[in-house]
């Protein structure tokens, strides 16, 4: 009751500030709608001002011109989102729906598809959420090189990509632990989390031509004003941490969309607001929002839907056409050198995605024999320990090695391997890629990379390492050449932790 009358509260307020009257109505302001939302329990909060201020980027018309000439004739539009915990839902409560739910409902009351003779609708607006816990944009890379995943994706005109707010954590902090992980680029570092976005991006456009691509943020870290917990970071000016900027610099050089949540509530600056979008907005101190948090984010999607339908329907009927704006694939790559995206561009020899649960990856049925071994200290275990992360996980360095065997005719080869990186209890394991010639593994490993699993902050984020071999001075014509990868746990020195988790594997 005590939240309630806060809300109705801040919607007056907001409504003084904006100089309503009795004789204007909270539509001409607000950019909410009551009657879907809210049931009477608060008022609108947000204005249209803060629409407006939410889209960083609108995104080219031609990528999107698809999608708005189906909404303009009464089709049925399928959306897929490639999120986190945040979209995934996680701190909602039991009844409460994530935004993707909310945008759902929204599109089919606003956009009503076109009927049949009986007056009811001949299809659904659809959108499909993907979202997983602790997933950055290098886990949708590597999702990308499964075909099993991209195949259904075909049917979406839209996918929406939110991992700004693990981004910040995972590829930054990546990127000072193993700054020589890639080859030099066009731009200076810092720029990791540009070129996996760039990747991402060009990637995508490549699998999937006929679907529009775009960006949001749905929440940040770095708000806490106050409780939480010790091991939390003070808040600080700017009050918010998130790759959102980063994002948006490719997005812009592609001409792709962004909307942000974190936009529509800005400036940060004063204590006041923080602590208002910490009572009303977040469930937690570190970057998911509740229910209210939710809607709004569905909220600023419809407008941004809104705002480009509106200049759809202007260029359709003056006649105007775009001869500008190429399509993303004619432009040169920016942050990432030729050489790195081909490496990336290239369909996979190896794809291994433990965060499928049971049944869904090839892989670990094939191998179900080696699984399979009675749980005891030493063994590797296909499990969910923690709600919603699989994981083939070790939990002793006395772990049996894994093995991949895997063939290629190309003259190089970049692995990939995911694991969770986490505070507590937390191992180290080494990845080795051997020449394996007539399938026995020969002489010294070709190229290896070793990797501590903790992490510096009191959070749990997948993260990617890269061995990258080349074979210099290789003949034109291509031949079939056999490899081995072998992953083993070591315990790091200086602290205990053996546990860890693989994620995905991936070999280019």
């Amino acid at each position: 009751l005590l939240q309630a009358l806060r809300m109705k509260a801040v919607g007056f307020l907001l409504q003084a500030l904006l100089g309503v009257t009795s004789s204007t109505t909270p539509e001409d302001f607000f950019c909410w709608d009551k009657s879907l939302f809210d049931n009477g329990e608060s008022a609108p909060f947000l204005t249209r001002e803060m629409c407006r201020k939410s889209i960083r980027n609108v995104g080219g018309s031609r990528q999107l011109e698809p999608m708005m000439r189906k909404l303009q004739t009464g089709q049925c539009i399928r959306i897929g989102v490639l999120g986190g915990s945040i979209s995934a839902g996680h701190t909602l409560k039991p009844g409460e729906l994530t935004w993707a739910k909310w945008l759902t409902k929204k599109l089919n009351r606003d956009f009503k598809p076109v009927s049949d003779k009986k007056g009811k609708p001949v299809c659904q607006h659809a959108v499909g959420n993907m979202s997983r816990k602790s997933m950055s944009v290098d886990h949708w890379i590597s999702m990308l090189s499964n075909a099993g995943f991209v195949k259904p994706l075909r049917s979406f005109d839209l996918i929406i990509l939110e991992s700004a707010t693990n981004d910040i954590n995972e590829l930054v902090l990546h990127e000072a632990a193993s700054p020589n992980d890639w080859l030099p680029a066009v731009l200076p570092a810092p720029s990791i989390t540009e070129r996996f976005v760039e990747i991402f991006v060009r990637k995508a456009h490549i699998l999937l031509p006929s679907t529009a691509l775009m960006s949001v943020t749905a929440g940040w870290r770095g708000l806490m004003v106050q409780g939480g917990r010790a091991t939390d970071p003070p808040s600080q000016p700017p009050y918010h941490l998130d790759a959102e900027d980063s994002h948006l610099a490719v997005l812009s050089y592609y001409d792709l969309p962004q909307v942000s949540i974190l936009a529509a509530l800005s400036p940060l600056g004063s204590l006041e607001t923080r602590t208002w979008i910490q009572d009303h907005i977040y469930s937690d101190y570190i970057c998911h929002t509740n229910a209210l948090g939710h809607k709004t984010m569905a909220m600023l999607l419809i407008h941004w839907l809104e705002t480009n339908l509106a200049e759809f329907d202007i260029k359709k009927n003056s006649g105007v056409v775009d001869h500008v704006h190429a399509s993303p694939l004619t432009l040169a790559p920016l942050w990432v050198n030729a050489t790195d995206m081909l490496h990336f561009l290239f369909p996979p020899v190896l794809s291994v995605d433990f965060t499928l649960a049971p049944g869904k990856e090839p892989w670990l049925a094939k191998h179900a024999s080696f699984l399979n071994i009675e749980v005891q200290i030493g063994s590797w275990r296909h499990f969910e320990d923690r709600p919603g992360k699989f994981g083939l996980i070790a939990q002793s360095v006395t772990a049996q090695p894994l093995e991949f065997a895997f063939e290629s005719d190309r003259n190089f080869v970049l692995v990939s391997v995911g694991a969770l990186h986490s505070y507590e209890g937390v191992g180290a394991f080494k990845a080795e890629l051997f020449s394996a010639e007539s399938g026995v593994q020969s002489g010294a490993p070709l190229a290896s990379v070793k990797t501590d699993c903790w992490w510096p902050d009191h959070v749990s984020e997948e993260a990617s390492s890269f061995i990258r071999y080349e074979i210099s001075g290789a003949p034109i014509a291509p031949a079939i050449r056999h490899y081995l990868l072998r992953i083993s746990v070591y315990e790091p020195e200086g602290r205990s932790g053996t546990k860890v988790r693989i994620t995905r594997v991936v070999a280019q």
